[in-house]
């Protein structure tokens, strides 16, 4: 059977959770173990009673710390006048600065969205037909023959000169 009432531990992980710790700490606040807290904070935050509560507190928080456009402006718009009336040019202007960015009229950062999705696996399949046609249009190979032969020495020693093709070692195709 669920309880019909938060206990005092679930009351005090709402108090510290709305004082703005996270789910975790606001568990051990409570004096749920350091161990288990962030389980027990998962399972507090779906808690039916839990969760209610913290949607009021949350409510609560912003109402209480309601800032909306029109209150900075008004703001806004009284400090410009102040700034003007003092006749404060560097603070006027940075007041007008700050309204018309609040407007939208000037943005800092420029917003792309994509239209369309890109196809990945078509891009490599492309990159690896480029790939081809590189390797099929490389000018003609160099042929040449590497020769190795024992040298003379008693510690049978490979001596790696070029020496006369009647010796071929292996041929080698090297690209240009």
């Amino acid at each position: 059977m669920a309880a019909r009432e938060l206990n005092l531990k679930q009351r005090a992980f709402i108090a510290a959770f709305a004082t703005g710790m996270g789910p975790k700490d606001a568990a051990i606040a409570a004096g749920y173990s350091a161990q288990s807290a962030k389980h027990t904070a998962h399972k507090l935050q779906r808690h039916p009673l839990v969760k209610a509560e913290l949607e009021t507190v949350r409510a609560d928080i912003r109402k209480a710390t309601l800032y909306d456009v029109g209150k900075a402006m008004g703001k806004l718009e009284r400090g410009i006048a102040k700034a003007e009336a003092l006749g404060q040019m560097q603070p006027y202007m940075k007041g007008m600065e700050l309204a018309i960015r609040m407007a939208g009229l000037i943005t800092d950062k420029q917003e792309v969205k994509l239209t369309q999705t890109v196809d990945l696996a078509g891009a490599l399949v492309e990159a690896k037909a480029r790939a081809a046609r590189l390797m099929r249009d490389l000018p003609p190979s160099i042929e040449g023959e590497f020769c190795a032969v024992t040298s003379d020495a008693a510690d049978g020693a490979i001596d790696t000169q070029s020496i006369p093709a009647a010796y071929p070692l292996r041929k080698f195709r090297q690209f240009g």
